[in-house]
């Protein structure tokens, strides 16, 4: 140890895994605050146990998504008209 207390995030705060590319990680709360509130905490954790949600990985106990999974995702959601929502859906 070089003496320095290290920072250990609390829920939901966004944390900065790697320094050189500036890759953003988050828990769950985390990730529905950057989904702007769309999507809840508690639709994240179902949709990790029914599938269909963005990709994430476990670290230790914790859910964790990249913010650019969480973009891609939800993107991928998009759609023009309702017909093409209902079209999405059958797919």
């Amino acid at each position: 140890m070089n003496g320095t207390t290290q920072h250990r995030p609390t829920v939901g705060e966004s944390v900065q895994i790697d320094a050189e590319n500036k890759t953003r990680y988050r828990d769950t709360d985390g990730a529905a605050a950057y989904l702007g509130g769309v999507v809840p905490a508690r639709t994240l954790q179902e949709l990790r146990m029914t599938g269909g949600g963005p990709r994430w990985v476990r670290i230790g106990r914790t859910a964790v998504y990249r913010t650019d999974w969480l973009d891609e995702w939800f993107e991928a959601r998009a759609v023009v008209s309702t017909s093409a929502e209902r079209a999405r859906k059958r797919a």
